[in-house]
Parts: C-alpha cells; sequence; structure tokens
C-alpha cells in the first residue's frame, strides 16, 4: 500500500499550481480530476485553499518546490515527498527529523497566510 492511499492527512505546497488553481472554479475541478483521481466529487468540493497575497513579504516556504506531507494511521511513519526534476521524480523521506522540519515550514507558512475563507477578498 503507498503512503498517499494510505494517508489520513495530507497537506500539499505547489507554488506552481496555485496561480492556475485560482482562475476558474472550473478550471482547479480540472486541474484537480486530473491530479487526483481517488477522492469522490464530494470530497474535491470540500478542499479549503489558502493563498499568500502578492504584495505579501516572503514566507517560510519560498523557493521550496512542490511538496506533499503525509499522515498515516497505520504503522507507517509520516513521509514528506519533494518534487524534484523531471516530472513524475521525487525525493521520499520518512525520516522524524526532515518530517518535521518541512511540517514546520508548511505550518509557519499556512500560519502567516489570509484564513482560507478570506482566498476570495484576497483576490478580488
Amino acid at each position: 500500500m503507498s503512503v498517499e492511499s494510505a494517508a489520513r492527512i495530507s497537506r500539499v505546497w505547489n507554488p506552481a499550481l496555485v496561480p492556475l488553481l485560482l482562475r476558474t472554479p472550473a478550471y482547479a475541478r480540472a486541474v484537480e480530476d486530473a491530479l487526483r483521481t481517488g477522492p469522490s466529487p464530494a470530497m474535491r468540493e470540500r478542499r479549503t485553499l489558502q493563498i499568500h497575497p502578492e504584495g505579501a513579504p516572503p514566507h517560510p516556504l519560498t523557493g521550496v518546490p512542490a511538496l506533499s506531507l503525509y499522515r498515516v494511521d497505520a504503522d507507517l511513519p509520516d513521509h514528506v515527498v519533494r518534487e524534484v526534476g523531471l516530472p513524475g521524480t521525487a525525493d521520499v523521506w520518512d525520516s522524524r527529523y526532515t518530517v518535521t522540519a518541512y511540517g514546520m515550514l508548511m505550518d509557519r507558512s499556512c500560519a502567516r497566510a489570509p484564513h482560507p475563507t478570506k482566498t476570495k477578498e484576497v483576490l478580488a
């Protein structure tokens, strides 16, 4: 079983796709459908999104390539998957130190971003 399919929580940082996802709701759904075929349509509609305003100061994930943090309920450690190089290639870590370090970067970045309910205001 892959860590991604066993994950109970998945947190994703993707600086390349976020601007594209925000263009229209239909486009966001199309990208979500193409990249994540597993979740149900209802689950995909529930996803909330945080963005950093264009004029905001740099945040802790500035310059970090796309990555995912996976928390699982099974007897597996949490994992970090960081996309590198060619599409489909990634670094995968399960060391507590690395997972914690990236988790802290994600936490601090999310804390600095406006709450997901403010996304429409930020875009306006």
